[in-house]
């Protein structure tokens, strides 16, 4: 099983590594470029929360072709042999409403950008 070309999987592109020191310790920060995704569930969660929009709910069409392509793409890393540690709303990208599965940086604990 493959991994490129995957719908439901963002895209790598490349990835750099950037070398600075902390309190004279050398440390490394590794960048990866992937492609630019839309909004993430978790945007669309608060979009249709009730506590902003009490009268409307995401359409049940929408929900389930979340749900499967998600499950699509954690099937897919699964038969690649790799398992995402991260699956929460945030890091799912939503493109033309389709979720990728993606880890942003934005989301992520210090320790998991910087070491």
């Amino acid at each position: 099983m493959n991994l490129e070309n995957n719908g439901d999987i963002v895209d790598f592109l490349d990835f750099f590594c950037h070398n600075f020191t902390v309190q004279q310790e050398p440390r490394r920060h590794f960048c990866f470029v992937m492609e630019l995704l839309g909004h993430s569930v978790f945007k669309l969660l608060m979009r249709y929360s009730p506590k902003i929009n009490p009268l409307k709910s995401i359409p049940i069409p929408v929900v389930k072709q979340i749900t499967k392509s998600m499950l699509s793409a954690i099937m897919n890393l699964h038969k690649c042999g790799y398992m995402h540690t991260d699956v929460k709303p945030e890091n799912l990208a939503l493109q033309y409403f389709l979720p990728e599965i993606s880890d942003s940086l934005e989301y992520s604990a210090p320790e998991l950008i910087f070491g």
